[in-house]
C-alpha cells in the first residue's frame, strides 16, 4: 500500500494549479492521476478524483486540484452539489474528450468516451406551438416533426422557453414543414450534439427518398431585447441539417436562416454545424440576423445556391469550414450597408459580393448608427465582385467610415471579378467617398478587373463621364495609407481621384499595369487620353525627364472624333490645351506649356527650348533641370534593404530616393493662361482651375540611381 503524505498548510490548490516551486519542506510532485471510468453512457454522472503522488510514489493529500475538459460538449466537469468539495463528470454528448489536471507543474490526463443510448420506444411526434420548456432525449427518439413547429414565449409571460435536443437524437421532418424559434419573441433552441458522428443531432426528411427541399429548414427569429435576456440564446452544436431549403414565402430558402431583430443583445451560436443538400442556400444571415463571435467553423455541402448568404452587416462572425459541391462555394454578401465596425476574416472560401455594398451607409439604413466605423479585411481574404457591383466607403455626410485592408506580401487581400473568365470592367471598383475617414489603410492588396460604371460622376468637374477605375478617391488619405498595392486590368484608371489633394505618394510602393492610365481624373471630353514616356512598370523611361542635356519627351494625346476642333467632339468653350509636368513636393513645375491649339495632339521629342513648339504655344516653365537630389550610395543600400523586406527601409527609400512625376493635360476655356513668365505651381493652379473644363493625366515614378 502506498503511503499517504499529509499536505502541509502551504500546499494549496492554487499553488498546484500554477506549479509553485518546491521548498525544502514541500513534497515534489511526481505524478498526477485522474480517476473515473474511461467509458460513460449519455447523461451518466460519475465522481472525478484527482490523485497526486510525490517522486517516491507516496500519495499527497489535500485540497483538490481543478479539472478541465477539452470538449465540454462531451463531458462537463463541475462541483458535486450533493458532496461539497468533490467533483463530478457529466456525460453531455457522445464523443471523446480529454480531462486534465495540473499540480506542481505536472500534468495528468484521462481519456473519456461517451456512448449513445439505444432508443427504448417508437419515438415521439411534435408539432404546433411549444410554449413551455422541454427536452428531446435521445433515448425517447426518433423525434418526428409532423407539422410546422414554433418555439415561442406566450404573450405576457416572463418564463424562459427552451427546447433542448440531446446528443445522439434523430429528428425527422415531414414534407414542407418548418421549425421556427421565437417568431419575434424570446425563445431558444439548444441543440447539444457531441463531437463524434453518432453523437451529432441530425435533422432530415421523414421520407428518406425525398431530395433537397423536402422541408423548409430551421428559422431562428428569436428576439432578445438590448440590455440582456433572461435565458441563453439558441445554440446549434454539432448538428446536421439535411434535405431542407424548401420554399417559405418570399424569404430566401436555406437549410438554416437567422433573422433576429434590430437591437438584439445576444446572438445564436453555431458550433460545428453541418448543412447538406439544401435546395436553396446553406446558411442565410438577414440584416439583423447575425451569429455570435464564439461560433466555430461550419460545414456546408451540396446546396443548390450559395453556401452562405449574408447581409453585409452580419458577415464579421462567419467562420466557413469545409465548403464543396454548392452552387456557389463562397460567402455571398448581398446588397446593403455595413453599419457597425467589423472584421471580415480569412476563411476556407472567398467572399462573393453579389450586390452594391457600402460601409457607413449608401443607402443609409439604420439612422443614428452609422458614425465613425471601420471595416477591416484580414490578410489572405479574396473578394469576388459580381458584374457591375462596387464597394463604397463614406458616401454619406452622417456616416464617417473607413476601410482597413491588412494584407501581407505572402497573403495579400484581393479585390477581383467573380466571372469565370474575368475581363476589364467587370465590376465598379472600390470608392472612397467624400466622408471616408482619412486614416483608412490599403496595405498589400490586389485590385483588378474594375472600371465598370459605378454610379459616381461629377466629382472631378465632369458630369458626363463616370469615375471608371479599380479604386476611386473622392477624398484625401493619409501618408503611407496605400502601400504594396497592385492595380491591374482596369477598364479605366488604376486609381481615379475627384476634387481631392490626393498626394503623389500614392504612386510610391504600388504597381500599375496600365501606366498611361495609372493615376488621374477623367476628362469631360470623351476619349481624351494622354501618353507620356512611361515604362511598363509605371516608372519613367531612362533619360526622359531630368538630368543635364536631356531633351524634352514626346507627349501625345487623343481627342474624340469627328475631329479635334472646337465644337466638334468636345465642348465649344474649350479654346486650348495646357501641358503641365509636375514633381511631388516641388514648388515649381518641371515643365509647363500653354496656348496649345485644340488642333494640336502631340509634342515631339526636343520641342522645348528649340523653337519646335506648335505655333502660338508658350513655354512657361522651361524643361530640364537636375534629377531630384539624393545620395546614390544610401539609395542603393536602402533599396537592397527594402528588397530584403525591411519595411522601415522601404518607407525611407520611397521618401528619399523615389520621386513622383505627373503629366497633366488641361482642356481650358481660354486661349492662354493669365500668368507671368515664370509662375509657381500655386500661381499656375490659380490660373488653371477657373478655366479648366477637363483633365487627362498620367503618373510615374523616377528612382534615384
Amino acid at each position: 500500500m502506498r503511503q499517504r503524505r499529509p499536505l502541509a498548510i502551504w500546499a494549496t490548490a492554487a499553488c498546484f494549479a500554477v506549479g509553485c516551486a518546491a521548498s525544502p519542506t514541500q513534497p515534489i510532485v511526481g505524478k498526477v492521476e485522474i480517476v473515473l471510468p474511461p467509458q460513460l453512457q449519455l447523461e451518466q454522472a460519475t465522481a472525478v478524483e484527482v490523485q497526486i503522488f510525490d517522486a517516491e510514489g507516496a500519495r499527497i493529500v489535500g485540497t483538490p486540484v481543478g479539472v478541465k475538459s477539452s470538449e465540454p460538449s462531451v463531458v462537463r466537469v463541475e462541483n458535486d452539489p450533493s458532496k461539497p468539495g468533490q467533483l463530478r463528470a457529466i456525460a453531455a454528448g457522445a464523443g471523446q474528450t480529454v480531462l486534465s489536471a495540473v499540480a506542481g507543474g505536472v500534468r495528468g490526463e484521462a481519456k473519456v468516451t461517451v456512448r449513445c443510448p439505444q432508443p427504448t420506444g417508437k419515438g415521439l411526434t411534435h408539432s404546433g406551438l411549444v410554449t413551455r420548456s422541454e427536452t428531446w432525449r435521445a433515448v425517447d427518439g426518433p423525434h418526428h416533426v409532423a407539422a410546422d413547429l414554433t418555439i415561442q414565449r406566450p404573450a405576457g409571460s416572463s418564463a424562459p422557453v427552451e427546447v433542448t435536443i440531446q446528443s445522439c437524437s434523430q429528428v425527422t421532418v415531414a414534407k414542407g414543414v418548418s421549425i421556427t424559434v421565437g417568431g419575434g419573441t424570446a425563445a431558444a433552441l439548444r441543440v447539444l450534439g457531441g463531437n463524434s458522428p453518432e453523437g451529432r443531432v441530425v435533422f432530415q426528411p421523414a421520407d428518406a427518398g425525398q431530395g433537397p427541399g423536402s422541408w423548409v429548414g430551421l428559422i431562428l427569429s428569436e428576439r432578445y431585447p438590448a440590455g440582456g435576456t433572461e435565458q441563453d440564446p439558441t445554440t446549434l452544436q454539432h448538428a446536421v441539417v439535411r434535405g431542407a431549403g424548401g420554399s417559405h414565402g418570399s424569404d430566401p430558402a436555406a437549410g438554416v436562416r437567422v433573422e433576429g431583430n434590430e437591437g438584439s443583445s445576444t446572438l445564436p451560436t453555431l458550433t460545428g454545424l453541418v448543412v447538406d443538400g439544401s435546395a436553396g442556400h446553406g446558411i442565410v444571415l438577414s440584416q439583423f440576423g447575425g451569429i455570435s463571435s464564439t461560433s466555430t467553423a461550419c460545414e456546408v455541402t451540396n446546396c443548390r445556391l450559395s453556401a452562405w448568404r449574408s447581409h453585409p452587416d452580419q458577415v464579421g462572425n462567419i467562420v466557413a469550414g469545409k465548403t464543396s459541391g454548392n452552387g456557389v462555394d463562397a460567402i455571398e454578401v448581398v446588397a446593403g450597408a455595413v453599419a457597425h465596425s467589423a472584421k471580415w476574416n480569412v476563411t476556407a472560401v472567398p467572399y462573393f459580393i453579389s450586390g452594391n455594398v457600402s460601409v457607413g451607409g449608401w443607402p443609409r439604413e439604420i439612422p443614428g448608427r452609422l458614425l465613425d466605423l471601420f471595416l477591416a479585411i484580414d490578410a489572405g481574404v479574396t473578394l469576388k465582385f459580381a458584374k457591375g457591383t462596387r464597394l463604397a466607403i463614406g458616401m454619406e455626410r452622417s456616416a464617417r467610415s473607413g476601410l482597413l485592408v491588412q494584407g501581407t506580401t505572402e497573403a495579400p487581400v484581393t479585390f477581383t471579378s467573380a466571372q469565370a473568365q474575368p475581363a476589364k470592367g467587370d465590376w465598379g471598383g472600390v470608392i472612397f467617398g467624400r466622408y471616408a475617414i482619412p486614416t483608412s489603410v490599403l496595405r498589400n492588396a490586389i485590385f483588378e478587373y474594375g472600371g465598370a460604371p459605378n454610379g459616381v460622376a461629377g466629382f472631378d468637374g465632369d458630369y458626363e463621364q463616370p469615375e471608371l477605375a479599380n479604386l476611386v478617391f473622392l477624398t484625401s488619405i493619409a501618408r503611407s495609407s496605400v502601400t504594396g498595392v497592385k492595380f491591374r486590368h482596369s477598364a479605366g484608371y488604376g486609381v481615379a481621384r475627384g476634387f481631392t489633394d490626393l498626394n503623389d505618394y500614392v504612386l510610391m510602393g504600388n504597381l500599375f499595369d496600365a501606366p498611361t492610365l495609372a493615376l488621374g481624373t477623367q476628362s469631360p471630353i470623351t476619349s481624351l487620353t494622354l501618353s507620356a514616356p512611361i515604362a511598363a512598370d509605371g516608372s519613367l523611361k531612362p533619360n526622359t525627364i531630368c538630368g543635364e542635356g536631356v531633351k524634352s519627351p514626346a507627349v501625345e494625346w487623343k481627342v474624340p472624333t469627328p475631329g479635334p476642333t472646337a465644337g466638334k467632339g468636345f465642348p465649344e468653350k474649350v479654346k486650348s490645351f495646357v501641358l503641365l509636368v509636375r514633381q511631388a513636393g516641388a514648388e515649381k513645375a518641371h515643365w509647363a506649356v500653354h496656348g496649345l491649339s485644340t488642333k494640336v495632339t502631340a509634342l515631339a521629342v526636343d520641342a522645348a527650348g528649340t523653337g519646335k513648339l506648335p505655333e502660338g504655344a508658350v513655354e512657361l516653365v522651361p524643361f530640364g533641370g537636375a534629377c531630384p537630389a539624393g545620395p546614390p550610395a544610401t539609395c542603393k543600400q536602402l533599396k537592397a534593404d527594402c528588397t530584403a523586406a525591411k519595411l522601415g527601409s522601404c518607407l525611407e527609400y520611397e521618401k528619399s530616393c523615389v520621386k513622383a512625376f505627373r503629366f497633366e493635360l488641361y482642356a481650358v476655356e481660354a486661349d492662354k493662361l493669365a500668368v507671368g513668365a515664370s509662375p509657381s505651381l500655386a500661381e499656375l493652379d490659380a490660373a488653371l482651375l477657373p478655366v479648366t473644363r477637363g483633365i487627362a493625366d498620367v503618373s510615374a515614378t523616377f528612382e534615384i540611381p
